[in-house]
């Protein structure tokens, strides 16, 4: 429409990406394969990190903000952790839920972090890319298959369920493309000036640690 407020190739849009799933499945790991094309031992995530990558979509760019955060550690630690999370949620236009495929426990605690996301983002539009991580162990020690990770990817309405490995850099680049090219298609089609109602609906449309935690 005429009187619809578009983006120029010069502007840059920013899009809040938060990572969660339980302490030890790898998110550190991903990031740092993403960011930097590094990979090894890490220590877990206390609160949250935060990093930032500039990436192009034909004639826009986006400012991926991405938040690391805490996963579920000791028991005292858990009430806390949940709630920073909780916090670092608000807001979020894209999250990334992860778990490790060779942890069926990982896996088991998907459904807890959606319910957590979407509790905290009441009134927001967020989509989900669910992704299985250490695919490279999977030959020998998968605990959760393809077949039933793609389903609980519907159940809590993921836009793509994508399995990976920090330690080989598979897929790593395909699952932060999958999250810019979805935000890419909601600018497109809800520009600045439409309302948040409206934003909503896209979707029914469609540091101490313990060592080893990368895959």
């Amino acid at each position: 429409m005429a009187n619809e407020q578009r983006l120029s190739n010069r502007d840059k849009v920013d899009l809040k990406c938060v990572l969660l799933g339980d302490s030890g499945v790898g998110k550190t790991c991903i990031l740092l394969r993403f960011l930097d094309n590094y990979y090894g031992d890490t220590r877990s995530t206390i609160g949250a990190s935060y990093f930032k990558k500039t990436i192009s979509v034909e004639d826009r760019t986006y400012q991926l903000g991405l938040w690391d955060t805490a996963g579920q550690g000791e028991d005292y630690l858990i009430e806390r952790y949940d709630s920073l999370s909780s916090f670092y949620c608000r807001g979020a236009g894209a999250a990334v839920v992860t778990f490790d495929l060779t942890d069926r426990k990982s896996y088991e605690s998907v459904n807890r972090w959606s319910d957590k996301l979407h509790s905290s983002n009441p009134e927001e539009h967020c989509f989900i890319v669910l992704v299985g991580t250490k695919m490279d162990l999977t030959a020998t020690d998968r605990k959760v298959t393809s077949a039933e990770a793609s389903q609980l990817a519907r159940q809590i309405g993921a836009i793509a369920y994508v399995e990976c490995s920090a330690k080989l850099g598979e897929n790593i680049d395909q699952l932060f493309a999958t999250v810019v090219n979805k935000y890419d298609d909601i600018v497109r089609k809800y520009p600045k000036n439409k309302t948040k109602e409206d934003a909503v609906n896209v979707n029914e449309s469609s540091p101490a640690k313990e060592r080893g935690c990368c895959g």
